[in-house]
């Protein structure tokens, strides 16, 4: 993306013109200066050059009881193409391998068809993580993953406790001391 910023003032017969501009691109900047009505001088920016920045969405990715157990994320660079390599790491259970996505490594825009397998898991909630490296300003890049297993995850229905009947009365006999 290229932001350009202009500085406008009067000359000395009262009009309006662009005394100096600047733009800045990601990976490269200019300075130019605009003298008279069109004279244009470029000239190179002191400032340096920043590194694209990797942009994933979504920041966050959580799978349920629903459908689909495959979604998207999507890897971006701002300011140009990233180079970059993802690994999936399981929180809980240690040493599960329930999320798995693919392709593992690329150059932006890319779309990464990140998967869980719910199979053999409890009941319950469950915490990963997929971290992007690149050559990016921003890198590493860590999304969180979280998977909700219940009963529409291909098990049987999670237990309920039923409690019959519904109301109980105690009859307490007090009797005072003397």
């Amino acid at each position: 993306m290229q932001r350009w910023s202009l500085d406008v003032g009067d000359n000395d017969a009262g009009n309006k013109k662009v005394r100096s501009c600047f733009s800045t691109g990601v990976r490269y900047s200019l300075r130019c200066f605009l003298l008279g009505l069109f004279t244009l001088i470029l000239a190179p920016n002191t400032a340096q050059a920043q590194a694209p920045s990797l942009v994933v969405g979504p920041n966050a990715m959580f799978f349920g009881d629903e459908l689909p157990v495959t979604q998207v994320l999507t890897v971006a660079g701002d300011g140009g193409p990233v180079t970059f390599s993802a690994t999936a790491s399981v929180t809980t259970p240690a040493g599960s391998n329930w999320l798995s996505f693919s392709p593992t490594s690329g150059v932006t825009p890319l779309q990464l068809f990140v998967t869980v397998n719910p199979t053999g898991l409890n009941i319950g909630t469950y915490f990963g993580s997929i971290t992007i490296v690149g050559d990016a300003g921003n890198s590493p890049l860590t999304v969180p993953v979280t998977l909700g297993v219940g009963s529409f995850m291909g098990g049987d229905p999670p237990a309920r406790l039923v409690v019959s009947p519904v109301f109980l009365s105690f009859l307490i006999k007090y009797q005072e001391k003397r």
